[in-house]
């Protein structure tokens, strides 16, 4: 897959069938792995839990539940918004360990099938300072 396909276009690879969720995720996560130690740009990579959501996605759109253009396409969450399950920090030294039970405004673009391999990495409660 070249590495500048449109998500329209890998999106069509994968509603035919030509290119899976899990292949997708997998040269993302490559990437992130080989490139996040020198910009430590990604604060919390979830390897485990975005294979399990790459695979459903890949099941959901071999039976025909397809969700539209972004079901399968790994996305990356800022640090700031509470995810379910996995470690937000907001960038704050003292939420280090916090993990939410419960998804913020981030759930609202979950309907649409995409999965989250990632959260961006935060400063402190979101500034740019």
């Amino acid at each position: 897959m070249p590495a500048f396909d449109s998500i329209l276009d890998v999106a069509e690879r994968m509603r035919r069938g030509e290119l899976s969720a899990v292949a997708l995720l997998d040269a993302a996560l490559a990437r992130i792995d080989a490139t996040n130690p020198a910009l430590n740009a990604f604060i919390t990579v979830t390897h485990e839990l975005a294979r399990e959501q790459a695979a459903q996605a890949d099941a959901e759109i071999r039976s025909g539940a397809w969700r539209g253009a972004l079901h399968g396409i790994p996305v990356a969450v800022k640090d700031f918004y509470d995810t379910a399950g996995v470690r937000t920090t907001a960038g704050f030294a003292q939420f280090a360990e916090r993990v939410p039970t419960k998804r913020g405004s981030y759930a609202k673009t979950r309907s649409h099938g995409e999965r989250l391999p990632v959260q961006v990495e935060a400063t402190d409660a979101g500034n740019s300072d």
